[in-house]
């Protein structure tokens, strides 16, 4: 029987001599990962969405992480996009925490939006196949529960408007910059630049 194995030795060897003071902390690192994240407790629901935020974090760099060790340098940079999303998201939820409804309830939005799209893609009984007709109704019922919420104008002379592209009114650079923690300084390198890579752009 034939066996398949990942990851490339040269690659590592070579990772651990362009880093060797990444190398030498990485013990350190793990250890203060794994006291902030290894733990019991309940939390209310701000904590919890802010350890779950962080906890995607922390599985975000071991990716990325396994992706440069093997000499896949775009693929990390690629998940790093996400991570710095997922990190300005949840700091600026601890500073504003009167906005943590809107961040939870636009799930309800996403989950319309997806339905809609499945739904140009499957037709008639494949798509009620996919989406049983009382999911269906229960998506529709909780997206106008909430869309009030996430509706921007289009034009004030005509009254026509849209839902919003995102939970919040505030792009991800303005979210960073009040998440503050030195968010704003690293969003052209660690977002903008790396939707180019995770986008099909030249």
């Amino acid at each position: 029987m034939e066996m398949m194995g990942f990851g490339s030795q040269e690659e590592w060897e070579r990772f651990n001599i362009r880093f060797p003071k990444f190398v030498e902390k990485y013990a350190a690192l793990e250890a203060v990962r794994d006291m902030v994240f290894q733990r019991s407790g309940v939390g209310d629901k701000l904590q919890r969405i802010i350890f779950g935020l962080g906890r995607v974090c922390s599985e975000d760099f071991q990716q990325a992480l396994i992706l440069c060790g093997n000499g896949f340098g775009i693929g990390a940079l690629q998940i790093i996009r996400g991570l710095y999303e997922r990190q300005t998201t949840a700091a600026y939820l601890i500073r504003h925490p009167e906005d943590l409804d809107d961040f939870l309830d636009y799930h309800f939005v996403q989950m319309r939006r997806g339905m809609n799209h499945a739904k140009k893609m499957y037709t008639g009984d494949e798509f009620t196949k996919l989406v049983p007709k009382e999911r269906q109704e229960e998506i529709e019922q909780d997206y106008q529960n909430v869309i009030r919420r996430f509706t921007e104008k289009v034009c004030e002379k005509c009254n026509t408007s849209k839902p919003m592209a995102s939970w919040s009114k505030y792009s991800t650079p303005e979210l960073a910059k009040r998440a503050e923690r030195g968010l704003a300084e690293l969003y052209y390198v660690h977002y903008f630049q790396l939707t180019m890579f995770s986008h099909s752009s030249v």
